[in-house]
């Protein structure tokens, strides 16, 4: 590093940086979803918030003649920390980047695990298409490959972002969601995210029963598992579901307005709203999957059913018909 670069202290740092990971291991024992195991020293720093953690991965372009990855551009130092340089900085520095030619193409994911020393970080692709810039790089990646992944930085003194998990203390919670929030799904299920003593129901879909073998509920919550045939619209098996479950316990999300009406944010234009913050008993939704399936749950269950929607967190990840994850 040189040597005029000033470190900024942990009240400085920016929540998220760069880490530059190398491919360790490809797991393709599932028909939809391939797990990806990153490793590098990097990753001791790697933030431990767990749960639903968004993370942008940074897919190289690949050469049509050969079939594997042109070399990234150079992406600085230390982006997100070299010179002190804030948040806001840091991210325009990278938008910078990102304009350049050759530049990769970058989406969001979700950790699905990220081990205790920091020593390996699993990311799980869902292979959806061919002409993805995940599934091209998917169709080409080699252990030993590099990979760049934007993430939470374990030493910034602020807020971790890109975690919407937010049950507070509900005592009631629904957690519905497709193929590509299995990975938040299963994180938030296995780090103790679900508050003592509520009752859980829990719906997911997927093109295939076995996408599922890595989901694990305690014994006493309801889990609906859905095989998605290629026929059906996704989540539309999974709207299905819900509807019934909910017919069939009136008033399971209810509970008394917070006076809060959550956040909304945009993340690749795709607009969510999230749940408010620290919300007391009653009932909370988590909803995420394609975008036009979990926007009408959400406003099935707020406009048909009357639940409160600072009780309801609702996330599309994707939408049907566009090849951009």
């Amino acid at each position: 590093m040189p040597s005029d670069v000033v470190i900024a202290s942990p009240a400085e740092l920016a929540p998220f940086r760069l880490f530059r990971t190398t491919v360790t291991a490809i797991d393709r024992s599932r028909p939809t979803i391939v797990r990806v195991t990153l490793g590098g020293d990097c990753l001791r720093r790697f933030g431990r918030g767990g749960l639903d953690q968004r993370i942008k991965l940074f897919f190289p372009r690949i050469d049509d003649a050969t079939g594997r990855a042109l070399p990234l551009p150079e992406l600085g130092p230390d982006l997100f920390d070299a010179d002190g340089a804030g948040e806001d900085t840091a991210f325009a520095r990278l938008r910078a980047i990102m304009s350049a030619p050759g530049a990769p193409h970058v989406r969001t994911y979700t950790v699905r695990r990220i081990d205790r020393d920091g020593t390996a970080l699993d990311v799980d692709l869902v292979a959806h298409g061919t002409t993805s810039p995940s599934a091209r790089w998917l169709a080409q990646v080699r252990p030993g490959d590099p990979l760049t992944v934007l993430g939470p930085d374990e030493m910034s003194a602020g807020r971790l972002g890109g975690i919407e998990w937010r049950p507070g203390a509900a005592s009631s919670i629904l957690i519905a969601g497709d193929e590509t929030a299995l990975p938040a799904i299963a994180g938030i299920l296995e780090q103790g995210g679900v508050p003592a003593g509520a009752r859980v129901r829990i719906v997911v879909e997927a093109p295939d029963l076995r996408d599922l073998d890595d989901l694990r509920a305690p014994s006493g919550w309801t889990v609906v598992r859905l095989a998605r045939p290629e026929d059906i619209a996704p989540g539309s098996l999974l709207s299905d579901a819900v509807r019934t479950l909910l017919a069939d316990e009136p008033g399971f999300l209810r509970g008394e307005a917070t006076g809060e009406d959550g956040a909304e944010t945009s993340d690749e234009d795709v607009v969510w709203d999230l749940a408010a913050d620290h919300l007391d008993g009653g009932g909370y939704a988590w909803l995420a999957g394609e975008a036009s399936a979990v926007t009408g749950l959400r406003r099935h269950l707020v406009r048909e059913l009357g639940v409160d929607k600072s009780r309801v967190s609702f996330m599309g990840y994707w939408r049907a018909g566009r090849e951009g994850a």
